[in-house]
């Protein structure tokens, strides 16, 4: 008896998107059990989450209710995390949850940050915190709130991306007298971005050699860690390569879209920023896969 069992992992932008379709096209959903696993009941725009820091806009604007939208569409929803994926036997382990199998699986499992070893330690006394996942990081923004003074230590921002440099911006919303300073690589930052950060009186350094009271870590993504250690054609970040229709090589039951993967001829683009873009054509590529049609390229 073949199994027919679609699982979505991963509660990301193109996932939800894709549940949203279904909601307003319930006719075009693939006529088999769907999953989603999702390790958050809610998901964070993290276009938005800059604006939500700076108080510009409530937290709950945001978000989307992940297992409210998985009901609606009638897909059954799991809260957990994923362990390890054995592609070959077709099997998802959970954490403290049974394995359950899958016939195709769709990979929107985004990103950690990347952590050195010199933070890990930080990261325990809960001195410093990466930037993902967004509720952590901003339960541990707003406990700082009290600290919003001149006579406190520097809360440093740690990157060199615009993440960084748009999260100091919003933190000095945030905090107008509190000191801020981003360590980073100044080579990597334009001149106007820097002419900014200093007219807005965040101090721009290259290295912790200071004394702070906590660090937020804007230090770029890295894949899920049972990503790195599968069967998966990966590129040198990490991140799944799929072929234009969305297809993990050597694995054509297997679609992977966001910042886990990329695109073979977007090739040094990140998937992330074409996550959305990707919806229509995920969404049409299920259709055309479960009645055996020839797929859309992106």
């Amino acid at each position: 008896m073949t199994l027919n069992h679609l699982v979505l992992v991963g509660g990301g932008h193109t996932n939800v998107l894709l549940m949203q379709k279904w909601l307003m096209h319930p006719k075009l959903m693939p006529d088999i059990p769907i999953t989603i696993i999702s390790r958050d009941n809610y998901l964070v725009y993290s276009s938005m989450y800059p604006s939500v820091v700076a108080k510009s806009i409530p937290l709950k604007k945001s978000i989307i209710d992940i297992s409210s939208l998985a009901n609606n569409v009638k897909i059954s929803f799991i809260k957990t995390e994923v362990i390890d994926i054995d592609f070959y036997k077709k099997k998802i382990i959970l954490k403290d949850r049974p394995t359950i199998q899958y016939s195709k699986i769709i990979l929107n499992c985004g990103a950690s940050t990347k952590v050195s070893d010199e933070f890990h330690d930080l990261i325990r006394n809960k001195i410093a915190i990466p930037i993902r996942p967004f509720f952590k990081s901003y339960e541990f923004i707003k406990s700082k709130d009290d600290n919003n003074s001149s006579k406190e230590l520097p809360f440093a921002i740690v990157g060199s991306g615009l993440a960084a440099i748009e999260i100091a911006f919003s933190l000095r919303k945030r905090w107008c007298n509190r000191k801020l300073i981003l360590v980073c690589d100044q080579k990597k930052i334009d001149i106007v971005f820097l002419k900014s950060l200093k007219i807005s009186n965040i101090e721009v350094k290259k290295d912790l050699n200071f004394l702070y009271k906590n660090i937020l870590l804007c230090t770029g993504n890295s894949p899920q860690s049972w990503i790195k250690n599968n069967a998966l054609t990966l590129d040198d970040e990490g991140r799944i390569i799929t072929d234009t229709n969305l297809q993990a090589r050597d694995f054509s039951n297997i679609y992977a879209v966001g910042d886990c993967a990329y695109v073979y001829k977007n090739r040094g683009k990140s998937s992330g920023i074409l996550a959305v873009k990707s919806t229509n054509t995920l969404f049409e590529n299920l259709k055309r896969d479960m009645s055996g049609k020839k797929l859309k390229k992106v």
